[in-house]
């Protein structure tokens, strides 16, 4: 009995590592890596320049041409542990080059970021820049 349970314990530790061994291995250490059905990628950008001006971007794009796409870029400034609206923009596409959003604003000291929200048909996504302090 006893080599029996430590058998099966053997099998179930084996197969709790399974997932570790399915990661995408493209993807940098702690990044958790979002599987869709329709859409191939979601991404959103932020630059700001040495005068103040913050230059947003965002971009989905579909795995196939028979979807319509949509997204939404909201650019946001920090505020204690909170993060605040600034200014969004939107876009629409179809077909297989998705759609993208740009916009730029002058901006004050502090530190942002770019929140992405998009469609591909009737999927949702959302990806967020890496943040950027002027």
């Amino acid at each position: 009995m006893s080599k029996l349970l430590a058998m099966v314990l053997a099998v179930l530790v084996g197969l709790s590592t399974i997932p570790v061994a399915f990661a995408d291995s493209m993807a940098p250490e702690g990044t958790i890596t979002v599987q869709y059905v329709q859409i191939n990628a979601i991404k959103a950008t932020l630059s700001i320049s040495s005068s103040g001006l913050a230059q947003c971007n965002g971009v989905i794009k579909p795995k196939s041409s028979g979807d319509s796409s949509s997204i939404t870029i909201t650019l946001q400034r920090k505020s204690g542990t909170s993060w605040v609206y600034v200014a969004s923009w939107s876009g629409t596409g179809s077909g297989i080059s998705g759609a993208s959003a740009s916009g730029s604003k002058s901006i004050s000291s502090g530190t942002y970021r770019v929140v992405a929200n998009g469609k591909v048909g009737s999927e949702p996504a959302s990806a967020t820049s890496s943040t950027r302090t002027y």
